[in-house]
């Protein structure tokens, strides 16, 4: 493990994360009496599926299904999501924001083994499930991880400069660590963001870093993560198309990184209520291969 001085990378940067995110909760409630003034309460609720082969042999499908809440005002806002999971088996894991294959491993040589201390050593091959059955059949459910937002815009954008944003997230362990739901630790995220527009169009940019808790029988790299974005806006801004890469630094020890492009429409049809569908595709072993979201928020 690389050294910054006296301290491990990881320690480092999970002090740093902490105490921002310390720093940036105290001024963000310093005038209590105006935290909650002038802005707006949103309802989100969203469907995705998600199917890929990961490291595996054959392929796991996984259904998610979130609620939770957003407040917008001004210069900041605060959300929570909190998803029920239907999954056939315990080879993958949403964690950090990120799905990643962490309940076995199977190769194709001689050489078998189980480096992650999971059950299953491989997934269904197809979207039916076994011996053609719906998709539904022989799901486990159950509830996941509590996920809590925050974002602060720091600087407004301006004709020559971006925006740039404080982003902060917080995973409570709320899901069954032994189904893989969640893997049982809390999660902390720091992050800033960079946009501008230009006409119609919306160029954006982000960097942050990962505190990911550790599932039983497996060592998580925090890592960095990198994404870059280009929006364009329909009919008066009404409707929009967004189209993002991300990336991280090593999560899995000795595998790729995840990395991921996604394509997303957003059609707001009334003032209080905006749909969003989304399409995504790995680029790498630890990223799903494919996975469709769709959403709905409902402005109170």
């Amino acid at each position: 493990m690389k050294k910054i001085g006296l301290f491990p990378m990881q320690l480092t940067g999970r002090v740093i994360v902490v105490m921002s995110m310390l720093f940036f909760v105290i001024m963000l409630f310093s005038s209590v009496g105006k935290v909650f003034a002038g802005g707006q309460w949103f309802i989100n609720t969203s469907a995705q599926v998600t199917k890929g082969n990961y490291i595996f042999d054959g392929s796991t499908t996984a259904y998610y299904f979130y609620g939770g809440l957003r407040y917008q005002a001004d210069r900041w806002s605060v959300s929570s999501s909190l998803p029920l999971i239907a999954q056939r088996d315990d080879l993958v894991t949403y964690t950090g924001g990120i799905f990643l294959p962490t309940g076995g491993m199977h190769h194709t040589d001689n050489n078998m083994t189980d480096r992650f201390g999971g059950g299953m050593m491989g997934g269904q091959s197809d979207w039916e499930g076994q011996d053609g059955m719906s998709p539904f059949s022989n799901l486990n459910y159950g509830l996941g991880d509590l996920y809590l937002y925050s974002e602060l815009l720091l600087l407004r954008e301006q004709v020559s400069l971006p925006s740039l944003s404080l982003n902060t997230q917080v995973k409570i362990p709320t899901a069954n660590r032994s189904k893989n739901y969640g893997t049982g630790a809390y999660d902390y995220g720091l992050g800033l963001t960079v946009r501008k527009s230009m006409n119609s169009f919306l160029l954006f940019a982000d960097v942050g870093f990962l505190v990911i808790g550790d599932p039983v029988g497996v060592t998580l790299n925090d890592p960095i993560t990198f994404g870059l974005g280009l929006g364009k806006f329909f009919n008066q801004g009404r409707s929009s198309l967004m189209l993002y890469y991300q990336s991280y630094s090593e999560i899995l020890p000795g595998y790729q990184p995840p990395s991921q492009i996604s394509l997303g429409y957003y059609f707001r049809m009334f003032r209080s209520l905006t749909i969003s569908t989304v399409a995504l595709a790995g680029m790498s072993d630890t990223s799903p291969n494919v996975s469709f979201l769709s959403g709905l928020q409902v402005g109170l």
